[in-house]
């Protein structure tokens, strides 16, 4: 930091009146600030601190910041800033964890901390002015010189040290790329970040210091002019506040530098309005881990074509990379992980190896690698984009979800003006997402509007759960939003009151306990729909079950979503579960000819629902039951052969004429196939069959011990000695089971299909892990008959018929359908469906 201070020096001798730091009524010039730092210093030496002891600056004013910060780079003593009003918590434990030896103070709360911690404390000095110069001392550039704590929004900070060749470093960068100059007059709104501070000092500008948090946003405006500020470096939640204090353009700021946050479409409109002519909105890209990376400008009055600012391009003498899982580089365009190289880079996580290693790597030709943690990428003009945080990503129903796709595609909507998304357990220990909502001024909060916002632009499973509206949101004191200080939706919806249940009847009050102790919650009416406060399809689906165990009577996933999940409706159907029993189930309601449906396992539907929603509203599709709906709590039929049966006279029952068209996904292919085979040998036209990823049961896991983990499970993990002896009797005696699951996976595990030709098949595979495709395959077709036609569809086995993959595959079985429909000997049939 030689050079940083001889700088000091020099405006202290060749401007000494030239305010260096401004704060409320107090200016104190450059000749003042470097005699105070001088004097601080020999306070220093004089309490026996030696090159390299640690010491706590808790301060209530910036000038006691920057005289600390360079008392500290005078004598080699390494500095932790914080401010007074952080919490006791914080505080002590930054401190113990760097074992501070001294705190320096400007206020009796501070001597009062450091005497309940027991520690020494020294006074700032006061503004007279100093006896004696300090002659800094002669220090190695490795030299541990700014301890900088990370701003704990996830978890407890951590400390950052920078040895003085690297904060020289990133204030040299700063200087190069900041474009401030000596008659710069520059607005701090509290931000502690050392590299950004010191370089409007080095070029000899003022810093003119505004206590944002205690003053709040108010007088901001008419505080600006009254300072003529030219520039300002800060955090992006400070400048919305003053852009939205700001009325009239503040014709003397130029420079508008930001970082900490991403920078949105709003926040470049509030500088066109409030930014002089020719200024400049620098959107800069570093971390407490590393300083500063990267830098994107935009001048006022050019177009802004993206929705999110970039990063822009790499600070001189550093490199950026971008990287798969495995660390290999990844191509231009691709999304991945953000490395960032330098030749200077902080020492690492103070007292912290193991995060050090995982961090910090080493690079080649004298450069270290930072792994950043972000994801991003680079565009076609050479701009580096940052999309999200690896670590923001969170499994949901199975899929992997990222924090930062959701609230880029949320913070779009006009109503809004802010967004952040987390996730939290739901009582069953399912993760579910929440989205926190700042709403514009003049706007309504609608979160169901919001709901169908998402819901059009993203897949089901990465629309929030839960809408809560904010007047804003916790932060730490560098801008970020305290993503663990935001409330679990839960507790808010419990404090807001619950249902009334003195209006319900018998069966209403069954469905709401039964919703609260899923939901967690009970913040809701009788007439609103499950879905719409806070259920899932996995939360819907443990509705489904835990009604069917404690009524016995078949509810149905499906039912959910075509005839409405409200208490009231969910009651309504199952008072009158006679009219439910339809062995044939009208999903998709139009005017061709039937596709009918073959179940899976859990012997509902939920697999084709995706699927439903991109089917052409005109497509009829069908499903069928393979099971007496009025015995839920009995399951007679064990084989495949008997199931399919009793569909082939389901589906004869509701249409004897023919011809037809069946589906099936997964085991419900055997039963598509078998109910095809039953069809055909009475004599009926089975027209065309859909089987979308067939097993072949020696490829399946478990295929050969499966019965006796089952076994194992009831009594083992269970402790169910009753199940375990059902599950033996229905196996080995032939004897009812009391599970659904469990009674169609005995009889699709002992399935044995014989050939049926067929003659119109389509065969759909999963592209992704599916190491047996063309085995399977060729097992399926000699089934059949022979040929069939066969298409790769996108996703795995289980993602293949849920969202994002379920449009492709239903796309890909409409098209197979409507050919087969337009032939010849179907339009005759085709034109019968349509007159019904």
């Amino acid at each position: 930091m030689k050079r940083f201070l001889e700088s000091i020096r020099k405006h202290a001798a060749t401007r000494p009146d030239h305010p260096a730091i401004v704060e409320d009524d107090t200016v104190v010039g450059y000749a003042q600030l470097d005699a105070l730092s001088d004097r601080l210093a020999l306070d220093m030496i004089t309490a026996g601190l030696k090159p390299g002891d640690r010491i706590g600056c808790l301060k209530s004013n910036m000038i006691t910041m920057f005289v600390t910060a360079l008392a500290g780079l005078k004598t080699g003593v390494v500095y932790i800033v914080l401010d007074i009003r952080e919490s006791e918590e914080r505080k002590a434990h930054i401190l113990g964890l760097a074992d501070a030896r001294l705190i320096v103070g400007d206020q009796d709360a501070s001597r009062t901390f450091a005497k309940d911690q027991g520690l020494p404390y020294i006074h700032a000095p006061d503004l007279s002015p100093a006896q004696t110069a300090f002659v800094p001392r002669a220090l190695p550039d490795t030299a541990t010189c700014w301890i900088e704590p990370t701003s704990g929004s996830t978890s407890l900070p951590k400390l950052v040290a920078s040895s003085r060749a690297c904060l020289q470093h990133y204030v040299d960068a700063q200087v190069a790329h900041s474009g401030l100059q000596a008659s710069d007059r520059i607005a701090l709104f509290g931000e502690l970040w050392c590299d950004t501070l010191f370089a409007g000092l080095a070029v000899g500008a003022s810093a003119i210091s505004y206590d944002l948090r205690g003053r709040g946003a108010a007088p901001l405006a008419d505080w600006m002019a009254d300072q003529h500020i030219t520039a300002t470096q800060t955090y992006v939640a400070a400048f919305r506040a003053m852009a939205q204090a700001v009325r009239t353009p503040l014709s003397k700021l130029r420079i508008v530098r930001l970082a900490g946050e991403t920078v949105l479409p709003g926040d470049v409109a509030a500088f066109e309005r409030i930014a002089a002519a020719d200024a400049c909105l620098i959107n800069y890209y570093g971390a407490t881990e590393c300083g500063f990376l990267a830098q994107y400008t935009h001048r006022k009055g050019q177009p802004n074509p993206y929705r999110v600012l970039p990063i822009g391009k790499v600070i001189a003498g550093s490199k950026i990379e971008v990287v798969d899982d495995a660390f290999q580089p990844v191509p231009q365009g691709v999304t991945g992980r953000i490395l960032y190289l330098a030749p200077h880079l902080p020492d690492g996580y103070f007292k912290n190896p193991e995060k050090t290693a995982e961090t910090y790597l080493d690079g080649t030709d004298g450069m270290r690698v930072w792994n950043t943690g972000d994801l991003g990428y680079l565009d076609d003009d050479g701009l580096y984009h940052v999309v999200g945080r690896a670590d923001d990503q969170v499994k949901i129903r199975g899929y992997s979800v990222r924090y930062s796709e959701i609230e880029q595609a949320l913070v779009t909507h006009p109503d809004l003006e802010a967004v952040v998304v987390t996730s939290f357990l739901s009582p069953r220990g399912q993760r579910q997402l929440s989205a926190h909502i700042i709403v514009a001024a003049g706007k309504t909060f609608d979160p169901l509007a919001l709901k169908g916002f998402l819901a059009e632009r993203l897949p089901a499973y990465m629309v929030p759960t839960y809408f809560l509206a904010h007047d804003s949101f916790p932060r730490t004191d560098t801008g970020k939003v305290l993503r663990r200080g935001l409330p679990n939706p839960l507790d808010a919806l419990e404090a807001g009151g619950g249902l009334d249940t003195t209006q319900l009847n018998a069966c209403e009050k069954t469905v709401a306990h039964v919703w609260s102790r899923i939901l967690g919650h009970d913040g809701y009416s009788a007439e609103e729909d499950f879905f719409d406060v806070g259920g899932d399809s996995l939360q819907a689906m443990e509705v489904v079950v835990e009604l069917e165990r404690q009524l016995k009577v078949r509810i149905g996933y499906e039912s959910l979503i075509m005839h409405g999940a409200s208490i009231r409706a969910i009651a309504a159907r199952i008072q009158n579960a006679a009219q439910m029993q339809d062995r044939v189930l009208t999903l998709n309601a139009g005017q061709t000819t039937p596709l009918y449906v073959l179940p899976v396992e859990n012997g509902e539907f939920s697999d084709w629902l995706y699927m439903m929603r991109a089917f052409g509203d005109d497509l009829t599709v069908k499903g069928v039951h393979v099971r007496d709906l009025s015995k839920r709590d009995c399951f007679n039929r064990r084989t495949t052969a008997e199931l399919a049966e009793y569909a082939a006279q389901s589906i004869l029952a509701e249409n004897p004429n023919g011809p037809y068209f069946l589906a099936g996904f997964s085991m419900g292919t055997q039963l598509a196939f078998e109910t095809a085979c039953r069809l055909t040998a009475l004599g009926k036209t089975v027209e065309g069959l859909v089987l979308l990823d067939p097993p072949v049961l020696k490829y399946e896991d478990f295929s050969k011990s499966w019965w006796i983990r089952k076994l194992a499970s009831a009594l083992l993990k269970q402790r169910d000695l009753g199940l375990t002896l059902n599950r033996f009797g229905h196996v080995f005696l032939k004897t009812p089971a009391r599970e659904l699951h469990f009674a169609d996976e005995t009889a699709f595990r002992t399935y044995r299909p014989k050939k049926c030709k067929i003659p119109n098949v389509l065969f759909l595979t999963a592209r992704d892990l599916n190491p047996h495709r063309d085995v399977k395959l060729a097992y399926w077709q000699d089934l059949v008959g022979g040929a069939a036609e066969v298409r790769e569809v996108p996703g795995t086995h289980n993602s293949i018929v849920r969202d994002p993959n379920a449009p492709a595959t239903a796309k890909a079985i409409e098209h197979w359908f409507r050919t087969r429909l337009a032939s010849p000997n179907m339009a005759k049939t085709a034109h019968y469906y349509a007159a019904q």
